[in-house]
């Protein structure tokens, strides 16, 4: 990437590429970027196996032009038993947890929690984590160590108001706070330190979760709709 990188520095006249990178680091890189198949979780792809209907899970992945190691395979099947989603003794190896989390575009063990939230009747709250969950955090860090104090002093005296110390649950409040009418969202994330980009794609992979729990009849379509209301 960074040698492809050099070839746009001269593509319409001379030019000169800068690496903002150490020569030793530079020279302990691979050669290049292993393909994702290789690289990230696979349980979103077993699952998408299973609901298609493959029967050997295994030997379909050991047959793609980038195949991923066995061991790989089998922690994303180790994970997903532990998860509730794989039946054996079914036709396409999955439980009804497993066709739903099948159908959510998210990690398993994110469907997992807005599946739950939905059942115990907190939904908002299980759609909030999971949005903020999706991405990177967005909290922020800096070198300006009062800045750096300031942020912590209100995010321990969130914790204080919440009476615990879960993350989870922080991240339900401050999406709730998000989206209040009323509230500046720059002086939100001013204050807690957050990132306004990410906490914006936070909420609109919020919307995309909900979208996807509506499609599968989870939640009713005027579901974002009554929360606004309800605020």
């Amino acid at each position: 990437s960074l040698r492809q990188r050099r070839g746009r520095a001269g593509r319409v006249q001379p030019g000169i590429c800068l690496r903002l990178i150490s020569q030793r680091k530079m020279e302990a890189l691979d050669v290049k970027t292993a393909p994702e198949m290789q690289r990230v979780p696979l349980e979103n792809i077993y699952l998408h196996l299973c609901a298609c209907g493959v029967e050997d899970r295994s030997g379909f992945l050991a047959r793609t032009p980038d195949p991923p190691e066995e061991v790989s395979v089998n922690l994303a099947c180790a994970a997903l038993q532990d998860l509730g989603a794989l039946d054996l003794s079914s036709a396409d190896g999955l439980t009804p947890l497993g066709r739903h989390l099948a159908a959510l575009p998210c990690h398993p063990r994110l469907g997992k929690i807005l599946v739950l939230g939905c059942l115990l009747g907190v939904p908002g709250a299980a759609l909030s984590i999971c949005g903020a969950m999706c991405g990177r955090s967005p909290l922020m860090t800096t070198q300006d160590t009062q800045k750096r104090a300031g942020w912590q002093s209100e995010r321990n005296r969130l914790l204080e108001e919440l009476g615990h110390k879960s993350d989870h649950c922080v991240w339900a409040v401050l999406m709730q706070l998000w989206m209040t009418e009323g509230v500046t969202r720059w002086d939100l994330c001013r204050k807690f330190g957050l990132s306004y980009d990410r906490m914006s794609a936070a909420w609109s992979e919020r919307k995309h979760l909900c979208e996807a729990l509506v499609q599968a009849g989870f939640l009713p379509s005027t579901f974002l709709q009554t929360e606004r209301e309800n605020e």
